[in-house]
């Protein structure tokens, strides 16, 4: 098997079904250069993961939903770029929403800072404090 990987150079990017049939959109990578473990990134991208803690205020809740169409409006551009890779809201004890948790591909961090200035749960002050850390996914 590691020999015909080693021989086809290539990976699915995007699969889909169609009238026709079904689709695939392939790229390149070396896959001598990629059995580290990790998901071979061909565009060069960082990924990132965001944990977004929501404020406390009694207000919260009410900006959250208010907010939240447009935020997953943003979300789902990012996502058919192909720079979101999962995320949601976290939950306290009781099923309550009190923050997000979203894995991300960006080609910076500051690309990133500067898509997160105009995302609607930053610009309606949904997220009271935001951690940003690389990550790596696992080739599993």
């Amino acid at each position: 098997m590691d020999v015909f990987w080693d021989s086809f150079p290539y990976m699915i990017r995007k699969f889909s079904v169609t009238e026709r049939g079904f689709r695939f959109i392939f790229f390149r990578y070396n896959c001598r250069e990629n059995q580290t473990g990790q998901i071979p990134n061909p565009a060069n991208v960082e990924q990132f993961v965001i944990i977004a803690f929501d404020g406390k205020d009694a207000d919260a809740l009410a900006r959250r939903l208010a907010a939240r169409p447009d935020h997953l409006q943003n979300v789902g551009l990012l996502k058919a770029k192909g720079q979101f890779t999962e995320g949601g809201a976290m939950l306290d004890n009781a099923g309550n929403m009190i923050g997000s948790v979203m894995i991300v591909s960006f080609p910076s961090r500051s690309a990133l800072d500067d898509w997160l200035k105009s995302d609607p749960y930053v610009t309606g002050k949904v997220w009271e404090r935001t951690e940003i850390r690389p990550y790596r996914s696992a080739a599993v």
